[in-house]
């Protein structure tokens, strides 16, 4: 049965003061019953009643002040001395950036505008090329009979070369012989570095965070191109009734971002995040 993944803190921002707070949860705690089944226990919340003394009032009253003079100075780090709690201020410059960052309708309207674009490349290129290795392969194993009932397929690397996969059956002188016969084909070579980086720029964009660590130095190895071009012409001559239902089942199965899912490496939880709204 699957699970849905609880989340120790996240943040939210104030639409107000634009202010971004980190909200901590603790975790809810499981008991074991009598017959070893784990049951959920309900948190409780304790209240408590916090007098703060004029002492306290007067010392928060100065360490506030302390930020004020700092922000109005434009200082880089406040520090409340008798809380050793270091607090960044921003530059003019700089909270004018983290607005415009922050404003979730100019983000959105941003990133619409790059997947408006990205898209139609996307699909020109990958219905291009799903014919291009199609007649490719069709060559290969007529050059190649021993490939015949061999199954394999290929990605492309950092370097923009490429490469075989999952070749479970094949010696080493057969992926040779196919690697070598990608790499001769130009136009294969220039597509396929194409249809990585368009695969890479939608991902990124459709992910205000992303899940996945997804560039052209993990691409190789996440994705195979192959599988998901062959399946995807396939499904395109394939008729639309259940006749053809593995047909189509096999390329869902091998899309882009299917295969992401299945095979993806997790990003950092400190990575980057990109802003696509950022002047």
């Amino acid at each position: 049965m699957s699970s849905i993944p609880s989340f120790g803190s996240y943040a939210i921002a104030d639409p107000q003061s634009k202010d971004i707070w980190r909200v901590t949860t603790n975790p809810v705690k499981h008991a074991t019953g009598d017959d070893g089944a784990s049951t959920s226990v309900d948190p409780k919340v304790e209240h408590e009643i916090v007098e703060i003394s004029q002492e306290g009032r007067n010392r928060y009253r100065v360490d506030a002040e302390k930020l004020a003079a700092a922000g109005e100075a434009g200082t880089r780090h406040g520090v409340v001395e008798s809380g050793k709690i270091h607090i960044p201020v921003m530059t003019p410059e700089e909270r004018e950036r983290f607005e415009w960052v922050f404003d979730a309708d100019a983000e959105f309207k941003a990133r619409g505008e790059v997947l408006s674009k990205l898209n139609p490349e996307f699909l020109a290129i990958n219905e291009r090329m799903e014919d291009a290795y199609a007649d490719f392969v069709n060559k290969f194993l007529n050059d190649n009979p021993d490939f015949k009932d061999a199954s394999f397929g290929f990605s492309v690397d950092a370097t923009g070369k490429l490469v075989a996969k999952n070749t479970d059956g094949l010696n080493a002188g057969q992926i040779f012989r196919f690697e070598k016969a990608l790499n001769e084909s130009t136009e294969l070579v220039k597509m396929s570095s194409q249809l990585a980086d368009l695969n890479i720029q939608i991902y990124d964009a459709e992910n205000h965070h992303p899940y996945f660590k997804f560039d052209r130095n993990t691409f190789a190895q996440t994705i195979d191109l192959g599988a998901a071009l062959l399946t995807r012409h396939a499904a395109r001559h394939a008729p639309r009734d259940e006749t053809a239902g593995d047909v189509h089942m096999k390329n869902w199965d091998n899309n882009w971002r299917q295969q992401l899912v299945r095979n993806g490496e997790r990003n950092p939880p400190d990575a980057e995040i990109r802003f696509y709204s950022a002047p």
